[in-house]
């Protein structure tokens, strides 16, 4: 009875389907470690089972899959650069609260007059929103 599970290919299929070099199956079968018959016609069969063809398929499968874990890492980095980026612009709204005169009432902020420190303190929040932005156009790349 014939096993329904086991079948035979040339080497050069066998390669293909196992996604490994044609020289590279010839050792294997060398050393033993893949099963290979002679046909009648002199050429050497190569015996695959299911399980040997569908791991095969799995590993070709995972190796088409993009390597996620650098992008969650990046994903990880913009979030936290959103996360101190969205304090500072609420360090910043209150700073320039603080600083609008209160006669100013709602005039826009164009019209408030800020100290030399909060300038120096908008400024720096400027440079990193600059930084963030050049970061996440890189990782977008």
């Amino acid at each position: 009875m014939p096993d329904e599970t086991r079948t035979t290919a040339d080497i050069a299929t066998a390669a293909r389907l196992l996604d490994v070099s044609v020289e590279t199956l010839r050792k294997r079968l060398q050393r033993g470690r893949m099963d290979g018959v002679k046909a009648a016609d002199g050429t050497w069969r190569v015996v695959l089972d299911e399980a040997q063809l569908e791991a095969a398929y799995l590993e070709k499968q995972d190796r088409r899959m993009p390597d996620m874990s650098g992008m969650e890492a990046d994903f990880a980095a913009i979030r936290r650069g959103l996360d101190e980026l969205t304090a500072e612009v609420r360090t910043l709204r209150h700073l320039l609260e603080a600083q609008r005169p209160a006669e100013a009432g709602g005039e826009a902020l164009a019209a408030v007059e800020i100290s030399r420190e909060t300038a120096a303190e908008l400024r720096h929040v400027l440079l990193d929103v600059l930084e963030f932005l050049r970061y996440s156009q890189s990782a977008q790349r």
